[in-house]
């Protein structure tokens, strides 16, 4: 509660209450009893003055409150004043409903949005020291849905930042913190998350979520990607607010940057609504269709792309229409068709990945040889995909887990159901050309996949990963496919994947039953780029010389005494050549360095001229060093 008082008079005042003075006006400070005001007061006294009083300074109980009115001269003919106390009640502060969550996050900046009960400013304070935030940012508008983005922000650092109103602070927990984007070059590993149709409040998505944070421990995720059926059943802004909002808001919203993508019950799961971009989907997040990360700007918020280090993802829309609601995702001339062929086409990344919600390979809750879109998807559009070295397609919409070999160039079908599974052979459909697993586990045929950098089919692996809320525990007629190595639909869980360079680890992370939220790693699949190199190197006697194998894990260098490390610093003591080979710890993988060492001159000559001097040839030479002594 606070006092707001009127008051009117003719020359000067002070107010006191319960002694201490609370306002004066047209008078200077501490003035004596026979002090003048400073000026006649203008108006003959009709202006109002008003002001606030401190609710500190009143008591329980009866309070006095004094006003004295002094004049501006001697000869003034009058005297008055009038005054009127008013009690007000402060406005509440507002109750935080959504969020915070982040969105768009970059190397020098970040998106956070949140909502709150009521109309109000919005306000971000951060800094790099919990606690301590010498940074702010607010906007005056008065809203219920806040979307501020802060900037200034130093690449890969981690900032902790609290979220409110110019007055009051709705939430500054040590959890309010991230990790803004790494530089390009970046040589550390990366870590990404993606769920799959989590948005119905069950109890296996609170598992799948809960497994999740207690496999990651400490770890921080650069990424975190939704592969659609975000909010169940309709992608209400209601159901969004309790199947999706509700169930990650106090841990993966507040410290994972969000890169969503649709799916059929984002857009109501009517095809009626295809042609909208005014859902509650649209509405709730925010996407970097401007190109600010990266990636060829695509002016839309359904689909667009973005770089985190030297990974290019692709968020597509593989439900929603455009070209005015009469173009798909799979329809090659289509606007995103298009606008993807441009992207790929720009893009230089070692590393591609490309999700969207509906998959080109599944049999669980849905068909990809019976239903329509699925066809569509296998036969028209994945080409495009695996024809610019798309590395990961990784999908949702059917509710499990199906993870395949490394595909290459099938995609053909008749139409009729099971014909496309029946087809499968790993010879024609395999970059391997067998059924090599990548599990990299040293059991038989789980050796990595291997393959060099490229804008090239060198295969794709595909991932249906739906049951990060749903799970049906239901197969369709043809379970497991084929092509695929591993398929789950007893146990839900989430799709997780990790870059270090030129190697890519990924795992379906799950647990072991309702109540015991231990994480348990049900497939697991490595990628290796640009590996199993032959190096022919010359070196110059006694020359320092460091070998280094091409890949990051493990090690066994095949010389006296097997060293166990990445690099490895050969003698170059004796004329001739060695061949050194590093094999990892699977025997999946294997360098080669042909080693010539050859003699060096006794001298290392710096300067030499020769010159005519009559009949005779003057030579005139200098050296740096001399060896051989």
């Amino acid at each position: 509660m606070k006092k707001i008082w009127l008051l009117s008079f003719l020359t000067c005042a002070f107010l006191w209450v319960n002694g201490q003075e609370a306002y004066r006006n047209n008078v200077t400070a501490n003035p004596a009893y026979a002090d003048w005001a400073t000026m006649a007061i203008p108006n003959n006294g009709t202006d109002v003055y008003t002001g606030t009083i401190s609710s500190t300074l009143f008591l329980p109980g009866n309070n006095v409150i004094a006003v004295e009115i002094h004049q501006s001269a001697i000869n003034s003919s009058d005297l008055f004043f009038d005054m009127e106390l008013i009690g007000v009640t402060a406005p509440p502060a507002p109750v935080l409903l959504r969020g915070p969550y982040l969105q768009v996050g970059t190397k020098d900046s970040i998106t956070i949005r949140w909502r709150t009960d009521i109309a109000c400013n919005s306000t971000v304070r951060w800094g790099t020291i919990f606690g301590v935030y010498p940074n702010s940012l607010t906007d005056a508008k008065d809203t219920i849905d806040h979307v501020l983005r802060i900037g200034t922000l130093s690449a890969d650092t981690k900032y902790f930042y609290t979220i409110g109103t110019s007055t009051f602070t709705l939430q500054a927990g040590l959890d309010n913190n991230f990790l803004s984007l790494p530089p390009d070059n970046t040589t550390r590993k990366l870590r990404f998350l993606a769920i799959g149709d989590c948005g119905n409040s069950s109890t296996n998505q609170k598992n799948s979520r809960d497994a999740f944070i207690n496999y990651i421990g400490s770890n921080n995720v650069d990424g975190m990607i939704l592969l659609g059926d975000n909010a169940y059943n309709t992608g209400t802004d209601a159901e969004y607010q309790t199947n999706f909002f509700n169930i990650y808001k106090d841990n993966f919203l507040k410290y994972y940057k969000l890169y969503p993508a649709p799916g059929n019950h984002d857009y109501g799961n009517t095809s009626t609504n295809t042609g909208s971009r005014n859902m509650p989907y649209h509405k709730n997040f925010s996407v970097p269709m401007a190109g600010e990360i990266g990636g060829v700007p695509s002016g839309v918020q359904n689909y667009y792309s973005y770089n985190i280090g030297d990974v290019h993802f692709i968020s597509l829309d593989s439900y929603g229409k455009d070209n005015a609601n009469t173009t798909k995702m799979y329809d090659t001339l289509g606007a995103q068709a298009t606008w993807l062929k441009a992207d790929l086409a720009a893009n230089n990344k070692r590393w591609t990945v490309a999700y969207f919600h509906h998959p080109p390979y599944t049999k669980t809750s849905h068909d990809s040889d019976a239903e329509t879109d699925l066809q569509a998807i296998r036969e028209k559009f994945i080409r495009i995909l695996e024809r610019n070295g798309v590395d990961l397609i990784v999908c949702g919409h059917s509710h499990g887990y199906e993870r395949s070999y490394l595909l290459k160039n099938y995609f053909s079908a008749s139409g009729l159901v099971n014909t496309l599974d029946n087809d499968f052979n790993a010879t024609n459909h395999t970059a391997t050309g067998n059924l090599q697993n990548a599990i990299y586990d040293a059991s038989a045929n789980s050796c990595a996949f291997i393959y060099n950098s490229g804008r090239y089919n060198h295969g794709s692996v595909y991932v249906v990963s739906g049951s990060a809320g749903q799970l049906p525990g239901t197969t369709l007629s043809g379970y497991p496919l084929g092509c695929m190595h591993y398929s789950n639909v007893a146990n839900g869980g989430v799709f997780y994947f990790e870059v270090d360079s030129n190697r890519l680890d990924a795992k379906f992370i799950s647990y072991v039953a309702a109540g015991n939220t231990t994480p348990v790693v049900r497939d697991q699949f490595t990628v290796f780029k640009d590996v199993n190199k032959t190096t022919n190197i010359v070196v110059n006697q006694f020359d320092p010389l460091q070998l280094t194998a091409s890949w990051r894990g493990a090690y066994k260098w095949a010389v006296s005494g097997n060293p166990l490390t990445r690099i490895f610093n050969p003698s170059t003591a004796v004329i001739g050549t060695t061949t050194y080979t590093v094999t990892d710890d699977k025997n999946c993988l294997q360098d080669i360095f042909n080693v010539t060492v050859t003699t060096l001159l006794s001298v290392e000559m710096t300067s030499f001229a020769a010159a005519l001097d009559g009949h005779q040839v003057a030579l005139n030479w200098t050296i740096a060093n001399q060896h051989n002594n």
